[in-house]
């Protein structure tokens, strides 16, 4: 008899703990897609204001739309809303949507950008996904053209288009982005995207033909605010960008703040796994009106 109340006793103890236990934790917070969608427009209106911000309170604001933007992200059915309420970053899906990226930059005091983003992969077989956020180390990357990054050791850029190519059961995915770098020169990048046999994303391969060797990547530096066309021609199935030239005739070697349009064009097109080089394109009647939409980001 006193064994049978001894384990009522306990039970009863555990009952009451077990009780209290969940009575006392957090619930965690879970907001609907809209919902996350309105928080980071309202965080968003304050970062991206053209309102004079010190660099730490515009960093803080970064962090806080980042954190809520990864967290909207990892939300069930997540990878289908478009979050097209949000006008100052760029969503890319790609073609055969297997990821997206999302991409924004900040403005600086000293006139610079910053570059933010992720990559938001799905897995359709087990109905997935997974995030990889882009840490910008441009700064620290030596030799940029020919490197192999990842995205944590990213060159950041503000990417408007991804281009889907594929050899021999690899695919590729090009894509073209703007850089404000500083107060006298712009850069524009031709970067390229591709996935490892365990599935994480990695940038760079040596398949754009230049000259006589072949580079990971393509960066362009010329003279700030000037307006560089770099954009993919559907017609023609090509990479169409300005040829630069010196600013002023018998310069030679001269640094990029003095390079601009010469309103020629050249061209990469993609064959047999690489992005070869092709002189003097004609298309001048072609340039992409969105294209000067990059040059002058938001901020």
């Amino acid at each position: 008899m006193q064994c049978m109340m001894n384990r009522k006793l306990i039970f009863s103890v555990f009952v009451f703990l077990f009780v209290a236990t969940v009575a006392h934790a957090s619930p965690a917070k879970t907001l609907s897609l809209p919902a996350y969608q309105d928080s980071l427009r309202k965080v968003g209106n304050k970062l991206f204001s053209k309102k004079q911000l010190a660099d730490k309170d515009r960093a803080a604001l970064n962090r806080q739309y980042a954190d809520l933007l990864e967290e909207a992200m990892n939300a069930p059915d997540a990878y289908e809303f478009n979050f097209d309420s949000l006008p100052f970053m760029a969503r890319l899906r790609a073609e055969d949507n297997r990821f997206r990226i999302f991409n924004w930059n900040i403005v600086k005091e000293d006139g610079t950008y910053g570059y933010f983003g992720f990559i938001q992969v799905k897995d359709e077989k087990k109905n997935t996904t997974k995030i990889y956020k882009l840490q910008n180390k441009s700064a620290e990357i030596r030799g940029a053209e020919n490197a192999i990054l990842t995205p944590e050791k990213w060159y950041g850029a503000l990417y408007y288009k991804i281009i889907e190519t594929s050899w021999k059961k690899k695919k590729y995915y090009t894509l073209l982005g703007w850089d404000g770098n500083n107060n006298v020169s712009w850069k524009k990048i031709i970067d390229v995207l591709y996935f490892r046999q365990d599935g994480t994303p990695q940038f760079g391969d040596p398949i754009f033909e230049k000259g006589k060797r072949n580079q990971h990547r393509i960066i362009f530096e010329y003279k700030a605010e000037m307006t560089m066309t770099l954009r993919w021609d559907t017609e023609r199935n090509m990479i169409i960008y300005d040829f630069l030239q010196p600013e002023f005739d018998g310069m030679r070697n001269p640094p990029p703040q003095f390079l601009v349009s010469s309103m020629s064009y050249d061209g990469y097109r993609f064959r047999k796994g690489k992005w070869e080089y092709v002189e003097d394109v004609d298309a001048r009647n072609k340039r992409d009106k969105k294209d000067s939409r990059y040059n002058r980001p938001n901020g």
